[in-house]
This record gives structure tokens, sequence and C-alpha cells, in this order.
């Protein structure tokens, strides 16, 4: 299941920046948001610590919906 979730993940990834693209009202934060859930998605697969994983996890579900959100609108 994992695996399926990193390649929905890089599907909307890929989405979420042709979104960003297409949006006229861009600022910082659709920048910031997206950087730093992956900087948290690289953190938590590189650890073998499963509650570092799993909170890392958890931000970068948080912060990816919240950059679509972002560019969606």
């Amino acid at each position: 299941f994992l695996n399926i979730d990193r390649a929905v993940a890089y599907l909307t990834g890929c989405y979420g920046i042709w979104l960003f693209y297409n949006n006229p009202h861009k600022n910082y934060i659709q920048v910031i948001t997206p950087i730093v859930g992956a900087l948290s998605c690289f953190i938590g697969e590189q650890t073998s610590n499963l509650t570092l994983y799993t909170i890392t996890h958890c931000v970068w579900h948080l912060l990816a919906y919240y950059s679509l959100h972002l560019v969606n609108y």
C-alpha cells in the first residue's frame, strides 16, 4: 500500500505543479508549503524510527493537501 501511496503522490504532485503554473494569483506560501512538505517526506523516508516516520508522513500529507488547496482557488 505504501508504494501505491507513493505513486498517487507523484501523480498528484504533477497535477499540483500544473495547477500552480495556471493559477494567476501566485504567492510565496504556495511555494514554501510544498517545499516544507517535500522535506518532511524526505526526512520520513530516510529514518528507521517509526515515530518520526509517522509524524513526518502525516505532516507530508497535511501539507500536500493544503498545497493543492492553495493552488486550486
